[in-house]
């Protein structure tokens, strides 16, 4: 799901799932209020969903910052506002690590 499509399409990801194999975690979507100083933060960190180093174990171990140059463009984040960004992409790194790693 992209935060910056709008609703999610439910059935779209439920059959990607099924086509796998999966059953969806959850069947209704979570809706997020994002305070509009903190969106250029959500927006990069949804830009970087599919840069996660993965050690050889499985464990998720951090994102490829070698992409943020990339994002910073796609998402628009002026040179100046950079820095502010990238401490919430390491606040909001940190904790999916956690997460992602405790279901491990």
């Amino acid at each position: 799901m992209s935060l910056m499509g709008g609703a999610p399409d439910i059935a779209h990801e439920h059959a990607a799932l099924a086509a796998f194999g999966l059953q969806p975690e959850r069947t209704e979507p979570t809706i997020l209020q994002i305070w509009p100083e903190n969106m250029e933060t959500v927006e990069l960190f949804d830009f970087m969903r599919t840069q996660w180093n993965v050690a050889p174990a499985g464990g998720v171990v951090g994102l490829r910052y070698e992409a943020l140059p990339v994002g910073f463009t796609a998402c628009g984040i002026p040179l100046d506002r950079q820095p502010l960004a990238l401490r919430g992409l390491q606040f909001m790194e940190s904790a999916a690590i956690e997460h992602i790693n405790r279901k491990k």
